[in-house]
């Protein structure tokens, strides 16, 4: 894997981990919020988990509108935390 693969990961998990955050904090299902997003739940399922997945930049919107994010609060443990080079 490449470096930038890597980091791309990273990224994948970063915003799955504040999606599921978000989903959590709100008591709401993925089923639920299915229901809002009108995003497939196996869609939700697969990025809350970081997995690969083709995604519009409107369904990204979508899920945020829904758990109604009004900003981005950055989940950093060590797991997330930046790679040092």
């Amino acid at each position: 894997m490449s470096d930038f693969e890597a980091r791309e990961a990273d990224a994948r998990r970063l915003v799955g981990a504040m999606l599921l955050s978000a989903r959590r904090g709100r008591g709401m299902s993925q089923m639920h919020l299915e229901q809002l997003a009108l995003v497939d739940q196996t869609v939700i399922s697969r990025l809350e988990l970081g997995r690969p997945i083709g995604l519009r930049f409107t369904t990204l919107l979508r899920l945020i509108a829904a758990l109604d994010i009004e900003t981005i609060e950055p989940v950093l443990t060590d797991q997330w935390a930046p790679r040092r080079r």
